[in-house]
């Protein structure tokens, strides 16, 4: 798997991140194959100890 430019927003204690990737592969049948994706994370900052703890993490965001 190969991480594309990943992007990071940040409002107050919430935070948007989100990433590219792409796989090549052979198939079964000795064909290669490239699946593309990427995934998106929001999270917020933990008032406690500052940790960031995940909302929302769509990790297969237009996956194919």
């Amino acid at each position: 798997i190969v991480l594309g430019n990943r992007k990071h927003y940040l409002y107050n204690d919430i935070a948007l991140t989100t990433n590219h990737w792409r796989m090549n592969f052979t198939n079964a049948d000795g064909v290669v194959q490239e699946l593309t994706g990427g995934g998106i994370e929001v999270m917020r900052k933990d008032a406690r100890d500052g940790g960031w703890r995940y909302i929302i993490d769509d990790a297969s965001r237009s996956a194919s």
